[in-house]
C-alpha cells in the first residue's frame, strides 16, 4: 500500500515521493518494496541548468565533477576536477543539459577551450557543490560567470 502510494506521489509530484520511497528503503528495506525502493533511488536523473553572463559565440563544455578543488581565493594557485560528466553549453541560451547523471554531490565547471571557470565561496575557500537526486531531475541554479575564473 505505502508503495503504491510512494508510485502515485512520483506521477504527479516528485519531490513529495522522494521521502515515501527513502522511508521504504531504510525502514523496509527487507521487503520486496524496500528493495524495489532502494533500487529506484540509484536510478540516474536529469541535471539543467544555465550559465549567466558567459561570452556568447564560444564553444563551452560544461562539466559535473563529484571531486574537485581550485584556488576560490588568491592564495591557492592549483585546480583539479575530476569531469566525470560533459555536455555542450547552448551558445545562445546559456542553457546546459545533462542525461542520465547518477544520485550524488557534484560540483560544476566550465570550459572554453581557454580559461576554466567554477564557482565557490571565497570566504571559505570551498568550491560549490549540489547534491544530484535521488529520484527527481536536478535544476541548478544559474550560476553567474563573473564569480570564479581561472585563465
Amino acid at each position: 500500500m505505502y508503495y503504491a502510494y510512494a508510485q502515485q506521489q512520483l506521477s504527479t509530484a516528485c519531490e513529495t515521493a522522494r521521502p515515501l520511497y527513502q522511508t521504504l528503503a531504510s525502514v523496509y528495506g527487507d521487503t520486496p518494496e524496500g528493495h524495489k525502493a532502494q533500487g529506484i533511488l540509484q536510478r540516474p536523473v536529469d541535471v539543467t541548468g544555465s550559465l549567466v553572463n558567459y561570452p556568447t559565440g564560444l564553444a563551452v563544455t560544461v562539466y559535473l565533477s563529484r571531486h574537485g578543488s581550485a584556488p576560490i581565493s588568491a592564495n591557492a594557485s592549483y585546480e583539479y576536477f575530476s569531469d566525470d560528466y560533459s555536455t555542450t553549453l547552448n551558445r545562445s541560451t546559456g542553457a546546459y543539459h545533462f542525461a542520465s547523471i547518477p544520485p550524488g554531490s557534484y560540483t560544476i565547471s566550465a570550459n572554453d577551450g581557454v580559461s576554466t571557470s567554477w564557482w565557490g565561496d571565497s570566504t571559505a575557500n570551498k568550491l560549490y557543490f549540489f547534491q544530484v537526486g535521488p529520484l527527481c531531475a536536478t535544476t541548478v541554479e544559474a550560476l553567474d560567470d563573473h564569480l570564479q575564473q581561472r585563465d
